[in-house]
């Protein structure tokens, strides 16, 4: 039951399954935790389990770096906790809501990045994932 339930998922993410409202009901009930080798993390079904993972701080202290965005990236602010968090957060959030940013350097470089994930969707003969290329990307870059 597991490893069907865990292939459904893979099949989800994959795009390969047309209604993905069953699968999460069946892992809510039968596996609402299991670590994911195809994304490489844990994958966390229950809205009260989810929340404990995002609220509690000292049993799941923010991502360390090692394999996706954390490879190419290296440390970002989602690494850090307390006081160092609050400061650099601060800081991009204060740039990131002044009007005169949004309308000026970056919203150019917003296209700029956006006009060249959209010229790999055009170059490749194969499909693409359009959320993993403009949801990893662009924030990051940003």
């Amino acid at each position: 039951m597991n490893a069907d339930l865990i292939d459904e998922f893979h099949k989800l993410i994959q795009g390969d399954a047309e209604d993905p409202y069953p699968t999460f009901s069946n892992l809510r009930k039968y596996l609402p935790v299991f670590y994911s080798d195809r994304i490489d993390g844990w994958v966390v079904s229950r809205w009260s389990d989810v929340t404990t993972v995002l609220e509690d701080k000292d049993l799941f202290p923010p991502m360390e770096a090692g394999s996706g965005s954390s490879g190419i990236y290296g440390r970002t602010i989602l690494h850090m906790t307390g006081e160092e968090h609050r400061k650099k957060s601060a800081i991009l959030a204060k740039r990131l809501r002044n009007p005169k940013r949004l309308s000026g350097d970056i919203n150019t470089m917003i296209k700029s990045i956006v006009a060249s994930c959209g010229n790999q969707l055009v170059e490749s003969p194969d499909a693409i994932d359009i959320k993993k290329v403009f949801t990893s990307i662009i924030p990051l870059d940003v």
